[in-house]
């Protein structure tokens, strides 16, 4: 055989088995990276939701402060005294959120402000009733920033979806506006017969700037629902919102019926038309009917926008659920031909280590690598010459019966017949005269081979 086919043969190459586990491992590096990066997606979002939901909780406390702090308005201004227990109440509400929620929120430092103002304000007594009034609304606009505040710093604002985002709009921004403007166009009517006649020009004119901070936020609720409806999966949002919306709606064209007043009222006779003046009075019963309603649909707001949120929450922990398993697939199926190349790779070395991998023919534990001997003759398992018995040839001369060392005539069987063998045919080879005893030999006539002469035999 060739020195280059040696070399060749003899050049390591990669074990296949091993080359798959090694290719499923690096398959699996790909994998891996997606999934981090889906996770760390999906909990980001997961965050943002449950931030969302907190979020959802202090406005819910806000709502009730909210209507409480508009009716102790109203009575501080008429002159009536007001529920300190409501208050409480309320403000101890809003308390409890902020101790689980106002820090996370960034809510704490303005709450702790709007707090002392409104636990300040029923133990106060007025004199005049603007100052009440002017009291309450710097209390009442803390209350309002505080809104801004929470649905700022709860994501609420920058919700992705269209349904949940309006509905946030509405419960958080509009209706809290609408329900805080009411309270004030009626207060200003109740103070507007004290006014003197240089002062009433200028309150009209805040009777009319209060009748629209009422109608604007009011038209804009109404068309956040209709968005939020429209946009919705949900099959139950319109028939929850729809009937508290329209009731919402009715009380709030009710008090847009004042505006026709106010135009009467207005010019040389400015709070003077007794018919006017007793239709202004009436707009602290349309007041309470119209935050009776806001603060009914405030709730429901609140509720439906909570379950779209918490819908959303569990779709994305569902998923987060479904990468894992999908992750954990993938690494049971990159392990497969790890295992069974390990496993194939465990037998081998048994296998060789109990003498499995010796070559064909050959004893275990045999010095000679292949040869053995018995009885003193030689054995060669690589076509050496075999004798049996203690004599190194045959009777007839020869190692086998043929006269050759192997069967056929050569030295290895199957050899090429016009080969000639190495060893002459001493029955064809004439003796030559020589000493007895010295093993000398000639050659034969014409054959120029050498032979072991008749002393030798």
């Amino acid at each position: 055989m060739h020195p280059a086919h040696n070399a060749a043969h003899r050049r390591p190459r990669l074990d296949r088995p091993f080359l798959r586990a090694g290719l499923a491992v690096l398959l699996l590096a790909p994998v891996c990276l997606l999934f981090v990066q889906l996770w760390r997606g999906t909990a980001a979002d997961v965050a943002f939701a449950e931030r969302e939901r907190d979020g959802i909780s202090y406005l819910d406390a806000l709502n009730q402060l909210t209507v409480a702090l508009v009716d102790a308005q109203s009575a501080a201004v008429a002159g009536q005294p007001v529920d300190r227990d409501t208050i409480g109440r309320a403000v101890n509400a809003v308390n409890d959120v902020d101790d689980q929620l106002g820090e996370s929120l960034r809510a704490r430092q303005r709450w702790s402000t709007l707090r002392s103002a409104v636990e300040a304000l029923p133990g106060r007594s007025f004199d005049d009733p603007a100052d009440a009034y002017a009291a309450y609304r710097e209390a009442t606009d803390l209350l309002l920033a505080q809104y801004a505040r929470v649905r700022e710093s709860s994501n609420l604002i920058r919700d992705p979806e269209g349904d949940t985002y309006h509905l946030q709009d509405a419960a958080a921004e509009e209706l809290p506006e609408a329900i805080v403007a009411a309270g004030r166009l009626a207060d200003l009517a109740v103070l507007l017969p004290s006014r003197t006649e240089t002062e009433r020009g200028l309150a009209l004119v805040e009777l009319t700037a209060a009748l629209g901070d009422v109608l604007s936020p009011a038209g804009d609720l109404a068309s956040d629902v209709q968005a939020a409806v429209e946009s919705t999966e949900s099959h139950t949002l319109s028939s929850n919102l729809l009937t508290q919306v329209d009731r919402f709606q009715r009380s709030v064209d009710t008090i847009a019926a004042v505006d026709a007043v106010l135009g009467s009222a207005s010019g040389d006779n400015a709070g003077r038309d007794p018919d006017a003046v007793a239709d202004l009075s009436a707009l602290g019963q349309l007041r309470v009917e119209a935050q009776d309603s806001a603060a009914e649909l405030a709730a429901t707001l609140l509720t439906e926008l909570d379950g779209l949120v918490a819908e959303r929450l569990g779709d994305l922990r569902r998923g987060q659920w479904i990468a894992v398993g999908a992750f954990v697939l993938a690494l049971l199926l990159a392990a497969v031909p790890v295992v069974i190349t390990y496993i194939g790779s465990a037998d081998a070395r048994t296998g060789s280590d109990t003498g499995g991998g010796r070559p064909s023919g050959t004893a275990a534990g045999d010095p000679d690598d292949g040869r053995t001997t018995s009885g003193g003759g030689r054995t060669t398992s690589g076509g050496g010459r075999t004798t049996s018995g203690g004599d190194p040839d045959h009777a007839d001369g020869s190692d086998h019966a043929d006269g050759s060392d192997h069967v056929g005539g050569s030295d290895h069987v199957g050899a090429r017949p016009d080969r000639a063998s190495r060893w002459p045919d001493l029955a064809t080879v004439p003796l030559a005269a020589g000493t007895p005893g010295t093993g000398t030999g000639s050659a034969g006539p014409d054959t120029g081979r050498w032979g072991p002469t008749g002393a030798t035999r």
